[in-house]
């Protein structure tokens, strides 16, 4: 199901001319977004792996 959705979304992507300043711009938030995310993922860990290092002391 999931595989169907992502090739619909390819094929309405291709067929839709874009803008390359438009291109760029949806990359470089699409960038950020996945950064952000990454470290917040990095942070979550961290903090968790801080508390349980505290606690057995």
């Amino acid at each position: 199901m999931l595989e169907g959705i992502k090739d619909k979304f390819v094929d309405g992507f291709l067929q839709k001319p874009i803008n390359l300043d438009d291109l760029r711009t949806e990359v470089h938030k699409q960038l950020h977004t996945y950064e952000s995310q990454k470290q917040l993922v990095f942070t979550k860990i961290k903090c968790s792996l801080h508390y349980r290092v505290t606690t057995l002391f």
